[in-house]
């Protein structure tokens, strides 16, 4: 899923932020497991040429910052949903000029020994000084459900970048289906191979095949 590359491949949300994080259970709603979250951070670089995670410098003084909250209902164990909205402000450079950005989004997950099921949707809009607004939707969902040690799953992805947005290098939609299987082998070790079909907006669409070797320690 391209929105969800790392930021240096291509990917349109800051998934990095170096900063600080702070949540917590909410006071009274241990049934419904209403839980807060709230950072702050150096955000993404300003420069779409400049290295896209700010780790011990930031291009300017103000941070971004992120809240969201999300529930775990007592009476239907596996469930969580929630969401988030994150501002920040990207400074002006070369032909880029001073940016606000918003991210809204909101997800519904549900997973359990067998069965997994994942739901999110994405507003990413980059505003510009004169009020003009690049909105671009990003969402996915993802079915599955694990027999052993095989766990195959079909996703569905759309992602719609206007055209010459401001801040993201990739432009244009793509949409379609993944099928795959996951096999652990061990409780350390994953493989897993996918087939991906993208369409595209006024191009061909693109087929393609990835297998991946995973560990954990």
């Amino acid at each position: 899923m391209r929105e969800y590359f790392f930021e240096d491949s291509g990917g349109v949300l800051p998934v990095h932020n170096v900063g600080l994080t702070a949540t917590g259970l909410v006071p009274g709603a241990s049934q419904l497991g209403l839980h807060w979250i709230a950072e702050v951070g150096n955000g993404r670089s300003s420069s779409p040429d400049g290295q896209p995670v700010q780790n011990f410098v930031s291009d300017r003084n103000r941070k971004s910052v992120n809240f969201a909250a999300y529930i775990q209902p007592a009476a239907v164990p596996g469930l969580q949903v929630g969401g988030s909205f994150y501002d920040d402000r990207l400074a002006a450079v070369g032909n880029q000029p001073r940016t606000t950005q918003h991210i809204s989004s909101a997800y519904a997950v549900f997973t359990d020994a067998k069965w997994e099921f994942l739901n999110e949707a994405v507003l990413l809009s980059n505003i510009l000084p004169s009020g003009r607004s690049y909105n671009s939707p990003l969402a996915y969902t993802q079915f599955s459900r694990k027999f052993g040690i095989y766990r195959p799953y079909i996703r569905y992805q759309y992602v719609n970048v206007p055209e010459n947005d401001p801040v993201n290098i990739y432009t244009g939609r793509y949409n379609g289906p993944s099928i795959g299987l996951r096999v652990d082998v061990t409780d350390y070790a994953a493989f897993k191979i996918q087939y991906n079909r993208f369409d595209q907006r006024n191009q061909p669409a693109l087929n393609g095949l990835n297998a991946q070797i995973s560990f954990a320690f």
